[in-house]
């Protein structure tokens, strides 16, 4: 009578089965590779008919070390997403679990899937059968805390707007404005060198909010360095608002202040 362990069906890892693949190509018998991967030549025989999607799953830079292939909801939705991802990365555009989400949402709509609906949970399962990390990308250092700020997006603020209507909730960004820079591109002629100068470094910051729905935006509050700039001289009223600190930078106390006005307008 055969043991349990021995009638134990075994599964090899995608690594192991395109391994297999490569061995089949090469003509070794099927008889030697199921003796050395410890499996019956039947489990063999069954991979040289995947040939193709075992092929498949390795170019789409699946996880290698899965035993077998799964399927999570909506599987032709999950495929289209995992082009789009590897079409998006392979022209180095950054990707976020939201923009994901978001882009699940809308092929689902294209594939007529009208009871389709993105969840954070489906997202990491569909990354973890994907094997994608979030990474740091390289070139200039970031100080935010992207995985935070992306957690906190999908996780905490969809309970916090549950009870409000998308015109009654705003978002709020600060940029930078360099009001003196020139472009950095110019006609020229052909045999002349285009040599540029310094950059001028002056800028103001503005804060822009406008409300989900995109039908109201609030006056942008412009930042400087100068409490009185010279180029205000006789003007009796601003366009917009108007705040000053040394380094033309939003501060604690500007922001509160911004906040206390706004809460006062609504």
């Amino acid at each position: 009578m055969a043991s349990a362990s021995t009638n134990k069906r075994k599964a090899l890892s995608l690594t192991e089965r395109m391994d297999v693949v490569k061995r089949l190509d090469s003509n070794e018998i099927q008889a030697s590779i199921a003796k050395s991967y410890g499996v019956h030549h039947s489990s063999i025989s069954r991979i040289m008919k995947q040939k193709e999607q075992i092929f498949e799953d390795w170019q789409n830079n699946t996880n290698l070390d899965r035993k077998r292939k799964r399927t999570g909801k909506a599987e032709d939705v999950e495929e289209a997403l995992l082009r789009w991802f590897s079409q998006a990365r392979s022209r180095q555009l950054p990707v976020s679990g939201p923009l994901l989400m978001e882009k699940a949402n809308s092929l689902a709509e294209g594939l007529g899937l009208t009871d389709f609906k993105t969840t954070v949970g489906w997202l990491e399962r569909w990354k973890e059968r994907n094997n994608i990390k979030f990474k740091k990308q390289h070139g200039e250092k970031q100080d935010a805390d992207d995985w935070g700020a992306e957690r906190w997006v999908t996780e905490v603020l969809p309970d916090i707007i549950k009870d409000y209507e998308p015109q009654d909730i705003f978002n709020a960004d600060e940029t930078g404005l360099y009001w003196r820079a020139i472009p950095d591109g110019t006609l020229s002629f052909k045999n002349a060198d285009a040599a540029g100068s310094k950059v001028p470094k002056e800028r103001v910051t503005l804060l822009l909010a406008c409300n989900m729905h995109g039908s109201e935006n609030l006056e942008p509050l412009t930042i400087g360095k100068s409490k009185n700039p010279r180029c205000f001289k006789n003007v009796k009223k601003l366009p917009v608002p108007y705040e000053a600190n040394k380094n033309a930078w939003m501060t604690g106390d500007i922001w509160k202040e911004w906040l206390k006005k706004t809460d006062r307008q609504m």
